[in-house]
């Protein structure tokens, strides 16, 4: 038994242990009507198909921005069955690099995966992306979305990749034409429209072994070691949301030296602020993903979702807590 006058805290089994992923993301729903109609069935289909589709064990931190009463009800729902391990409501937006400051400064892991909350994750999304960040030392993001992104943000990387001998490196139209469809899908942005943005650019594919990526990276989702945010944050907070800011990020991991890649393989999808319908054209490359998402997305996102989602790992983590609690009852109550 603990002697008096001792904490009988210190006696508890154990204390939860961060897991080297720390997944994260923000969140700004302020209403459900208008624009942001959907954007609550939106945020569950995000991190359904995060519960669903990730493998590796990986804590979540969730920054909401300021979102409505019945967002907060949501994800304060969700930190109760142990799916959210950091959960930080902020009465005020303090916009998307401002809750980078916050989220990239205080997330546990080593690795931090960070995505938009409209995000849909694919199969192998993460650990497709860490097979990179282990191929590939010299990166500082790893997009899990191929795209025919603007190069001229990564004119060093690319210098430096076409210097370094251990590499494979092609040039040229190199993305299939269903890749290009998709995204541009999640984009929301006409054919016309997307053709024009894309013109004049190409694709970089490099190969390290076994390992194939495309150079460039997007913000709205990557993975990268905390020790590379902690050269680059906190930024200097402009305005609550905005490219200008965003691209701070691109021209600051560029700046250090690294390199900004992409998996070769579709793993993670734009939603947008509404859910796909049956109607949509959602081609291959994941037809057998994003196709039954717009039949039962819906059904998905409502009252059986958490009893659903809550797999092996929130019950691990309730058994943990119940050990906990019983210990210490036994050794200090008696």
């Amino acid at each position: 038994m603990p002697r008096i006058g001792q904490n009988p805290m210190k006696w508890v089994a154990g204390v939860h242990q961060p897991e080297r992923i720390t997944v994260c993301t923000i969140v700004f729903i302020p209403s459900l009507d208008g624009y942001w109609e959907q954007s609550l069935d939106v945020l569950k289909l995000c991190l359904n198909s995060l519960f669903e589709n990730t493998e590796t064990p990986f804590d979540l931190m969730v920054f909401d921005n300021g979102s409505c009463e019945e967002v907060q009800d949501y994800l304060l729902s969700l930190r109760r069955q142990d799916q959210i391990d950091y959960l930080i409501l902020s009465t005020h937006n303090i916009g998307k690099v401002g809750a980078w400051n916050f989220l990239f400064q205080a997330a546990p892991g080593e690795i931090v995966a960070y995505a938009d909350s409209d995000v849909l994750f694919l199969p192998g999304w993460l650990e497709r992306s860490l097979e990179v960040l282990e191929a590939f030392p010299e990166a500082g993001m790893v997009t899990a979305q191929p795209a025919r992104r603007d190069l001229s943000l990564d004119g060093d990387a690319l210098s430096n990749i076409e210097r370094t001998v251990s590499l494979k490196v092609e040039k040229g139209e190199l993305l299939p034409p269903e890749y290009l469809e998709v995204h541009r899908i999640g984009l929301g942005v006409q054919r016309d429209e997307y053709q024009r943005q894309i013109t004049g650019r190409h694709d970089v594919r490099i190969s390290r072994g076994d390992i194939t990526v495309y150079v460039a990276a997007s913000h709205f989702q990557f993975l990268t070691k905390k020790a590379i945010l902690h050269l680059i944050f906190p930024l200097h907070v402009t305005i609550p949301l905005g490219p200008v800011d965003d691209l701070e990020l691109d021209k600051a991991v560029n700046r250090l030296g690294y390199w900004r890649l992409s998996t070769a393989e579709y793993l993670v999808h734009h939603i947008g602020n509404r859910l796909p319908t049956d109607q949509e054209e959602l081609p291959c490359p994941v037809p057998s993903i994003i196709k039954p998402m717009s039949r039962v997305s819906r059904q998905q996102t409502h009252s059986g979702f958490g009893l659903r989602v809550l797999g092996r790992k929130a019950f691990t983590r309730r058994m943990m807590k119940r050990l906990n609690v019983l210990t210490y009852r036994i050794l200090y109550e008696k």
